[in-house]
């Protein structure tokens, strides 16, 4: 009993203490903090201004940070495996920790939902150097009642 309510107060911890760091990353790729592709500049663009279409006829699409936060979330709570990372003897924290422009994507993919509350976004191409985390097999791995199907 003493180990659940100790397994639900890290969590309930961990979940305050996890930083949203897309909203962030947004407001630097604009204001030029951050130097960012053509691409990346394009995506962020498009997101402000979908925010701002929010409403407005012949736009279907709302925006709910909730769906975006509960994906960031749950891959964080993710543990490393492989690697450096993952040595527990090295790294007292060995959970998976997104970078600002990681969360971004997820941000931009889960959060976006249509009139019916399905997901706006069912694919994403994320083309990532090699040396980059590859995220795409995270989001694929959390069940569909998570995702939003």
């Amino acid at each position: 009993m003493r180990k659940a309510i100790f397994f639900l107060l890290m969590f309930f911890m961990g979940s305050i203490l996890m930083a949203y760091t897309a909203e962030k990353y947004i407001s630097d790729v604009k204001s030029g903090k951050v130097v960012a592709c053509k691409w990346v500049k394009l995506a962020v663009d498009r997101h402000v201004n979908d925010l701002k279409r929010i409403g407005k006829k012949g736009f279907p699409y709302h925006f709910e940070a909730e769906y975006a936060k509960n994906a960031i979330d749950f891959i964080q709570l993710l543990e490393h495996t492989k690697g450096e990372f993952a040595n527990r003897s090295l790294h007292d924290d060995i959970r998976i920790k997104l970078e600002p422009w990681q969360q971004f994507i997820i941000w931009a993919v889960e959060g976006w939902r249509n009139k019916d509350g399905f997901r706006r976004f069912t694919r994403a191409y994320i083309e990532v150097r090699r040396n980059k985390t590859r995220i795409n097999s995270k989001l694929n791995a959390r069940p569909a009642s998570v995702r939003g199907y």
